[in-house]
């Protein structure tokens, strides 16, 4: 699936398209192999040929994997949320062992990338909100935010299944509502918080 937006979030998005549960929240929301086949990142991080051998392999598996995933999906709830699991799940793996072949400089300059691609949206991270020590109400803020869009992913879903809208379509309003929900936790931030999340970004990745 080839869609017109950041290909770090490409499996984000993937797994919206299949259903709209919200997912647990996760250090990591997009696909780190797809990040890292990025010429711009990889010249970013100074991979050497021999990890890019290696996260070629990782990065191949895991979109035959999601391809395989979503096209039997099927229609029912049930299978659904069987499918965005599965989807989550061929994530983590495969963002573990993309990591587990960087080395500590690489691994903490690609989290300063992820912030500068995903924004707000790694608020629902848990090891990002520690970092700003968000209090209780905050954290429930921003997970209200994450349910509200997978209420709206639901309904995207359906208005397309029912033929209402276009494929297309579906990904426009659902890579708005991403942005604009990235930008609503951004909001629940302090001046403080924010200035301090602005800051884990580090230094511009040239070419995004």
């Amino acid at each position: 699936m080839k869609f017109v937006l950041s290909l770090v979030a490409a499996l984000l998005l993937a797994s919206r398209l299949v259903a709209g549960a919200a997912v647990p929240p996760t250090d990591h929301p997009g696909a780190l192999p797809i990040l890292l086949g990025l010429d711009n990142v990889r010249n970013d991080l100074r991979i050497s040929p021999s990890q890019a051998i290696k996260l070629d392999a990782i990065r191949n598996a895991l979109r035959a994997e999601a391809r395989k995933i979503v096209a039997s999906a099927g229609s029912s709830a049930a299978t659904l949320r069987n499918a965005e699991a599965s989807l989550q799940k061929a994530a983590t793996t495969a963002n573990a062992r993309a990591l587990a072949l960087l080395t500590p400089a690489q691994k903490s300059r690609l989290t300063q990338i992820e912030h500068q691609l995903l924004g707000g949206t790694l608020l629902a991270s848990p090891s990002v909100q520690k970092q700003l020590a968000l209090s209780t109400s905050q954290i429930t803020s921003i997970e209200k935010i994450r349910a509200g869009e997978a209420t709206y992913t639901n309904k995207v879903n359906a208005d397309f299944h029912e033929g209402l809208i276009s494929h297309q379509d579906r990904i426009e309003l659902l890579r708005a509502r991403r942005l604009a929900d990235a930008d609503r936790m951004m909001s629940v931030l302090t001046p403080e918080q924010r200035k301090a999340k602005l800051s884990f970004a580090g230094q511009p990745l040239k070419s995004i």
